[in-house]
């Protein structure tokens, strides 16, 4: 016997990863009870989504910008972008505090959270524009529609009572501001007034009203100077004004409290470190009692159970305080960035109005020059009458700012009277239907995640099994390289097609054996569990080998456990391997020649005794050199290594042996522990034989050629 030659004990690689093929392979393997599962699922998930719906009703106010205007546009003017710039006023506690204190309005939600209702206010509130920036809407949903509408208007009378308060303190300190300048300039009127009274009288009578004087007809030119000069200091006065009203602003920056908004805060508090490993931690933990549950094994593990909900609560306390701790940090880190935001808009109005009034004071520097060089020009020309015409000017010329501060006061006070800057175009009234009468589009996700739950147990069952599904499978897990290839044995009798690649494949695998191992006698066929085609490999094997040699082969059944040669020929089981090993009969009345000159059988007996004990490496030594004294080719059917391990015995004693493995049916993991206890035991490893594949793909890989002529 060579049982030395052809050694090929290799070490298997560990488990590969996953492979998307193996979606295929669990559909294929288990769409049976899948597809009706997964329509149960579905039925179920979708009739839960339907009865746990609870419609929901969205009332919406829409509310205008007022740019309307009596004598001025640019006093108390709306700004353009009306939704961006009223959210943060809208979604601020001087709006919403005003809304919660209602006791009729917290009766809407859930009062076993004192928080809860701001939450709920904030989180089903929606800001933004009816399609223009002209326009602002404020939306609330809630499951009653007569609540929603309420909330909904409670909540725009309060920012439109707020933006009113606010326009008037704003206009209101403006126009303080402007008494100032006002009294200021009557009282330089009254100065400059009685200036001209005391020069008139010491000129002798000369009347400085009435026209005739040269220098009051070249003045034109002096007085258009003045009327523009005191134009800019009115405005002047007007945007200093409203600088001292911005800087005497109390803004956010000062350290008040600016509520942030719920949903950015809840996205802080999830990605907080600690939350997180805590949420993973009670994940964990409800992932494996709702393992137990799911498998009923509350009552067979009570104690692990308990624990389990023990370690839960434990855990659901620890990411309760670890989320109010995470809360406050949060609320802390935004309400300083909503201070930064509202302190740069405002710092950016007093840098405008800055801006302006430098610009505004340069001009005016400009025109006092103008007016300075005129006024000297005109007193060369007057002589001594020039101080009695400049006192007019001087009057004149307060007079005009005068003039110019009250017209700028009596037209804020007109603007006034025209309304806050938002205004509103359509209060919110009781929602006739809901966002959504039937959530088909959640009904639809849930059906389509219960069809494909049962899927995806199915993979992941296959995923943990890590089937064989190809003979490539089998080659990446560095064992013995595939010498064969199986088709799949037919289920009936007029598949003649399928009974010709079944054989045609044996063939292919007899020849391969053939050409590469010359000079072997005896060939073991195995497998790691039972069903992985060992048995029938081993049959068709020898019948091939007979058909090819002209000899006859023997064929041993021994799988003493679990015998079936003699149920595929059809013989009786006689006395078998276990008397002849037993030596309680010969070898020529334990071989069953019924079969003809071709194979004969020696099937395995009636077991007696422990296998153990007769399949022996010394016994099994001493039957091969019986038979190969009488037979050219002796193939040997074993049972599978894992649940019998006697199998080790006849391999080792055998001059090569195949391992056996079933498409869709044997594990990676047992053909690789096969291979190494067979590798282990000394047995001569060949290969492995790949059986099950299906006719179709048998011939896309190998061919289907046909006979031209039956054969005899």
């Amino acid at each position: 016997m060579q049982k030395n030659e052809h050694r090929n004990v290799t070490t298997a690689q560990p488990a590969a990863a996953f492979d998307p093929w193996l979606i295929w392979v669990a559909f294929r393997s288990h769409w049976g009870w899948v597809v009706p599962a997964g329509a149960l699922m579905a039925a179920l998930f979708g009739l839960a989504i339907w009865y746990s719906f609870v419609p929901v009703y969205e009332a919406t106010y829409i509310m205008e910008a007022n740019r309307d205007y009596v004598l001025a546009q640019a006093v108390n003017n709306a700004t353009r972008d009306l939704a961006k710039s009223e959210r943060q006023l809208i979604s601020h506690d001087i709006v919403l505090g005003p809304v919660l204190a209602k006791p009729e309005l917290k009766s809407a939600f859930s009062t076993k959270d004192p928080l809860l209702p701001e939450r709920e206010i904030r989180k089903n509130l929606k800001i933004g524009n009816a399609g223009t920036d002209n326009l602002l809407t404020i939306s609330f949903q809630h499951q009653d529609p007569e609540m929603a509408a309420r909330v909904c208007n409670e909540i725009a009378a309060s920012y439109l009572q707020v933006r009113r308060q606010r326009d008037d303190d704003r206009m209101s300190n403006v126009e303080d501001w402007l008494k100032g300048p006002i009294d200021l300039w009557k009282r330089n009127v009254e100065s400059h007034r009685q200036n001209v009274s005391e020069l008139t009288k010491a000129a002798n009578g000369y009347d400085p009203y009435k026209p005739g004087s040269s220098i009051e007809s070249d003045s034109s030119k002096l007085a258009q100077v003045r009327s523009v000069l005191a134009g800019l200091e009115a405005e002047e006065a007007v945007l200093e004004a409203r600088l001292n009203v911005f800087n005497s602003e109390v803004t956010d920056a000062d350290g008040t409290y600016i509520k942030p908004d719920a949903l950015e805060l809840q996205k802080y508090v999830d990605i907080d470190p600690e939350v997180k490993k805590i949420q993973q931690k009670l994940d964990d933990i409800q992932t494996k009692i709702r393992t137990m549950e799911f498998r009923e094994q509350q009552n067979m593990y009570a104690s692990r159970y308990r624990t389990l909900k023990q370690d839960a609560a434990k855990a659901e306390a620890e990411l309760k305080v670890a989320r109010e701790a995470a809360t406050k940090s949060a609320e802390t880190t935004l309400a300083e960035l909503a201070r930064q935001r509202r302190a740069a808009a405002h710092e950016a109005e007093i840098q405008q109005v800055t801006f302006d009034l430098v610009n505004l004071r340069a001009k005016r520097l400009a025109f006092e020059e103008d007016y300075e060089e005129e006024k000297s020009r005109l007193e060369k020309l007057g002589g001594e009458t020039s101080e009695i015409f400049f006192a007019r000017e001087d009057e004149a010329q307060a007079n005009e700012i005068l003039a110019q501060l009250n017209e700028r006061l009596a037209i804020m006070k007109t603007e006034r009277g025209r309304g806050a800057s938002v205004t509103t175009m359509a209060p919110a009234s009781r929602p006739p239907w809901p966002i959504e009468e039937i959530p088909f589009k959640k009904i639809g996700m849930a059906s389509v995640a219960g069809f494909f739950f049962p899927f995806a147990l199915a993979v992941l069952l296959e995923f943990r099994l890590k089937r064989i599904t190809s003979a490539k499978g089998l080659e990446s897990n560095e064992l013995a390289p595939v010498v064969g290839e199986i088709a799949r044995v037919p289920g009936g009798s007029k598949s003649t097609r399928g009974h010709r690649l079944f054989e045609e494949s044996v063939d292919a695998l007899r020849a391969n054996l053939l050409f590469k191992l010359e000079g072997v006698r005896t060939i073991v066929v195995t497998s790691a569990m039972s069903a992985e085609g060992k048995s029938s490999v081993a049959s068709q094997l020898a019948i091939s080998l007979a058909k090819a040699s002209e000899t006859t082969v023997l064929l041993i059944d021994a799988d003493l456990r679990s015998p079936d040669q003699h149920d595929l020929f059809g013989l009786d089981i006689g006395p078998g391997l276990c008397k002849l090993l037993g030596g309680k009969a010969t070898l020529d009345a334990c071989i069953d020649v019924s079969l003809g000159e071709f194979v004969h059988v020696l099937p395995a007996g009636k077991l007696d005794a422990n296998p153990h004990n007769i399949l022996t490496k010394k016994n099994v030594e001493k039957l091969f050199e019986q038979v190969t004294a009488r037979y050219r080719y002796v193939v040997i059917d074993t049972a599978p290594v894992l649940p019998a391990s006697e199998t080790m015995a006849v391999a080792a004693a055998g001059d090569v042996t195949l391992l056996c493995a079933m498409r869709d049916v044997s594990r990676t993991d047992h053909v690789t522990r096969t291979h190494r206890r067979l590798a282990a035991a000394g047995a001569n490893i060949v290969g492995t034989v790949f059986s099950g594949v299906p006719s179709h793909e048998y011939a896309y890989r190998y061919g289907d050629y046909r006979y031209a002529a039956k054969i005899e």
